[in-house]
């Protein structure tokens, strides 16, 4: 992984720019081409697919992005993120028990691996449904 450009470790290219700087300086239908080639050319990785899904979900593309976030879920069953952002997708639909779902699954595995920025934003939204003494 560390020699592939597209890696999400952000190893640079062979012109020095790593993939997220690649990204960035993609619009429009050519970012989203981009994207769709790297979840094709990396089957087993679920940064790809999650990183579509935030990209449609800002496109308003709501089912499309549901879809690629479930195909990272489908790669990587503990990509806590990608919970959050199926949170945030089912809180657009007006989906609350869905919402509820994928924020106390986050919540769980976040807890697990002890990272603390991601477990605050879970608490955050499950306060908001639960009350903060429910949690």
């Amino acid at each position: 992984m560390g020699s592939n450009p597209a890696s999400p470790t952000g190893q640079p290219d062979s012109k020095g720019i790593s993939h997220q700087s690649h990204i960035m300086y993609l619009w429009g239908v050519e970012r989203e081409e981009y994207l769709r080639s790297q979840v094709i050319n990396n089957p087993d990785d679920p940064f790809w697919p999650h990183t579509l899904g935030v990209w449609l979900m800002g496109q308003g593309r709501l089912e499309e992005a549901e879809a690629a976030f479930l195909e990272a879920l489908r790669r990587g069953p503990d990509h806590a993120a990608t919970y959050y952002q199926l949170g945030l997708l089912y809180e657009a639909q007006g989906n609350t028990d869905r919402a509820l779902s994928a924020f106390r699954e986050g919540e769980k595995i976040a807890a697990e691996r002890r990272d603390l920025r991601l477990l605050k934003d879970f608490r955050a939204k499950l306060s908001i449904y639960l009350g903060i003494d429910e949690i």
